[in-house]
């Protein structure tokens, strides 16, 4: 099982910005869909989306301190489909906006 899982998470790693689902990975891993979203779920502790923003979100972070991308452009590079989702996301995990984070930790 975490061999099948760490495929996963190199894909993730390595495609982040694609669009990616649960039922494609589930596929990748030769698994039913339901059987890789509860073990995903198992073995992470959150589902396959909260996981994937998770790390699009960490992508994020270093663009927003390390370039002068705008958020739009920052969230369409790590695979959010729209910047408001980008934002809503961003707020839900790290309790701020991401222009206040890139004001507040901007290193340029």
């Amino acid at each position: 099982m975490e061999t099948q899982l760490r495929k996963v998470f190199d894909y993730i790693d390595d495609r982040y910005n694609e669009d990616i689902t649960a039922r494609e990975m589930a596929k990748y891993c030769n698994m039913s869909y339901s059987y890789f979203s509860r073990m995903f779920k198992r073995v992470m502790k959150k589902s396959f989306k909260e996981y994937l923003n998770y790390v699009r979100i960490s992508k994020a972070e270093k663009l927003l301190i390390s370039t002068n991308n705008t958020i739009t452009e920052i969230a369409l590079e790590t695979g959010f489909t729209t910047s408001s989702y980008f934002i809503s996301q961003f707020k839900a995990h790290k309790n701020i906006s991401p222009k206040q984070y890139q004001l507040n930790y901007r290193k340029l």
